[in-house]
């Protein structure tokens, strides 16, 4: 699993790099930063109001229907 997440995440950053490269020189560098401050905040307050904070267990699996 630990493989999988660091493909997913490292994998990411070249994208991210040329998608801010884009944005930072088409609207400027200070506009492309607060939309990027914006970004984690948003990700940060989805996981803080989202049910996962609140669980504790994980929920038993529901039965497939047959």
């Amino acid at each position: 699993m630990n493989a999988a997440v660091r493909w997913i995440v490292w994998g990411t950053l070249p994208l991210g790099g040329v998608l801010g490269g884009v944005v930072g020189n088409a609207i400027g560098i200070r506009p492309t930063l607060w939309i990027g401050v914006g970004g984690v905040w948003l990700s940060g307050l989805l996981v803080y109001f989202s049910p996962l904070r609140k669980l504790r267990d994980i929920p038993p699996p529901v039965p497939a229907a047959t």
